[in-house]
């Protein structure tokens, strides 16, 4: 995948509003020619806990608020009938029901932090869907 500084951005990047993480993720032909169907990429933030000292509303702040497991509205993602899912409220999953060299769009739900912070991507991931990769939760991960 190609990377940038423009290839995430937030849209509104005001302190504390709930924004929309704009991507542009582009498949540079090293390690797969496209995203597969039933193919997925997780976006990983700084955990939380790294963010302690900030609330939101007089909450913990998180990347992403909401339950975990529970999906969000991707319906302006290209390929069409992406999945996304939060993995953890640091982590969200997209899973691709269609083929394609690029995924572009916007996620929304993404809670700002303080300007004082800085909002880190720890990681970006691609999994085939041979395997299970896909499939595989964080508990699957973690227990080998």
């Amino acid at each position: 995948m190609n990377g940038g500084p423009d290839q995430f951005a937030v849209d509104p990047a005001t302190v504390g509003a709930v924004s929309k993480l704009a991507l542009d993720l582009t498949i540079d032909g090293w390690i797969t020619e496209t995203f597969e169907v039933g193919g997925c990429v997780e976006i990983g933030f700084q955990a939380p806990a790294a963010y302690d000292t900030l609330t939101q509303r007089g909450d913990p702040y998180n990347v992403f608020p909401g339950a975990v497991g529970s999906t969000l509205d991707c319906t302006g993602l290209t390929p069409a009938n992406t999945v996304c899912e939060l993995v953890t409220n640091s982590r969200v999953k997209l899973t691709l029901a269609t083929a394609g060299t690029a995924i572009q769009g916007a996620i929304p739900g993404l809670q700002n932090p303080f300007s004082t912070q800085t909002l880190k991507i720890n990681s970006i991931s691609y999994k085939s869907p041979a395997g299970g990769g896909c499939a595989k939760t964080t508990a699957d991960l973690t227990n080998g």
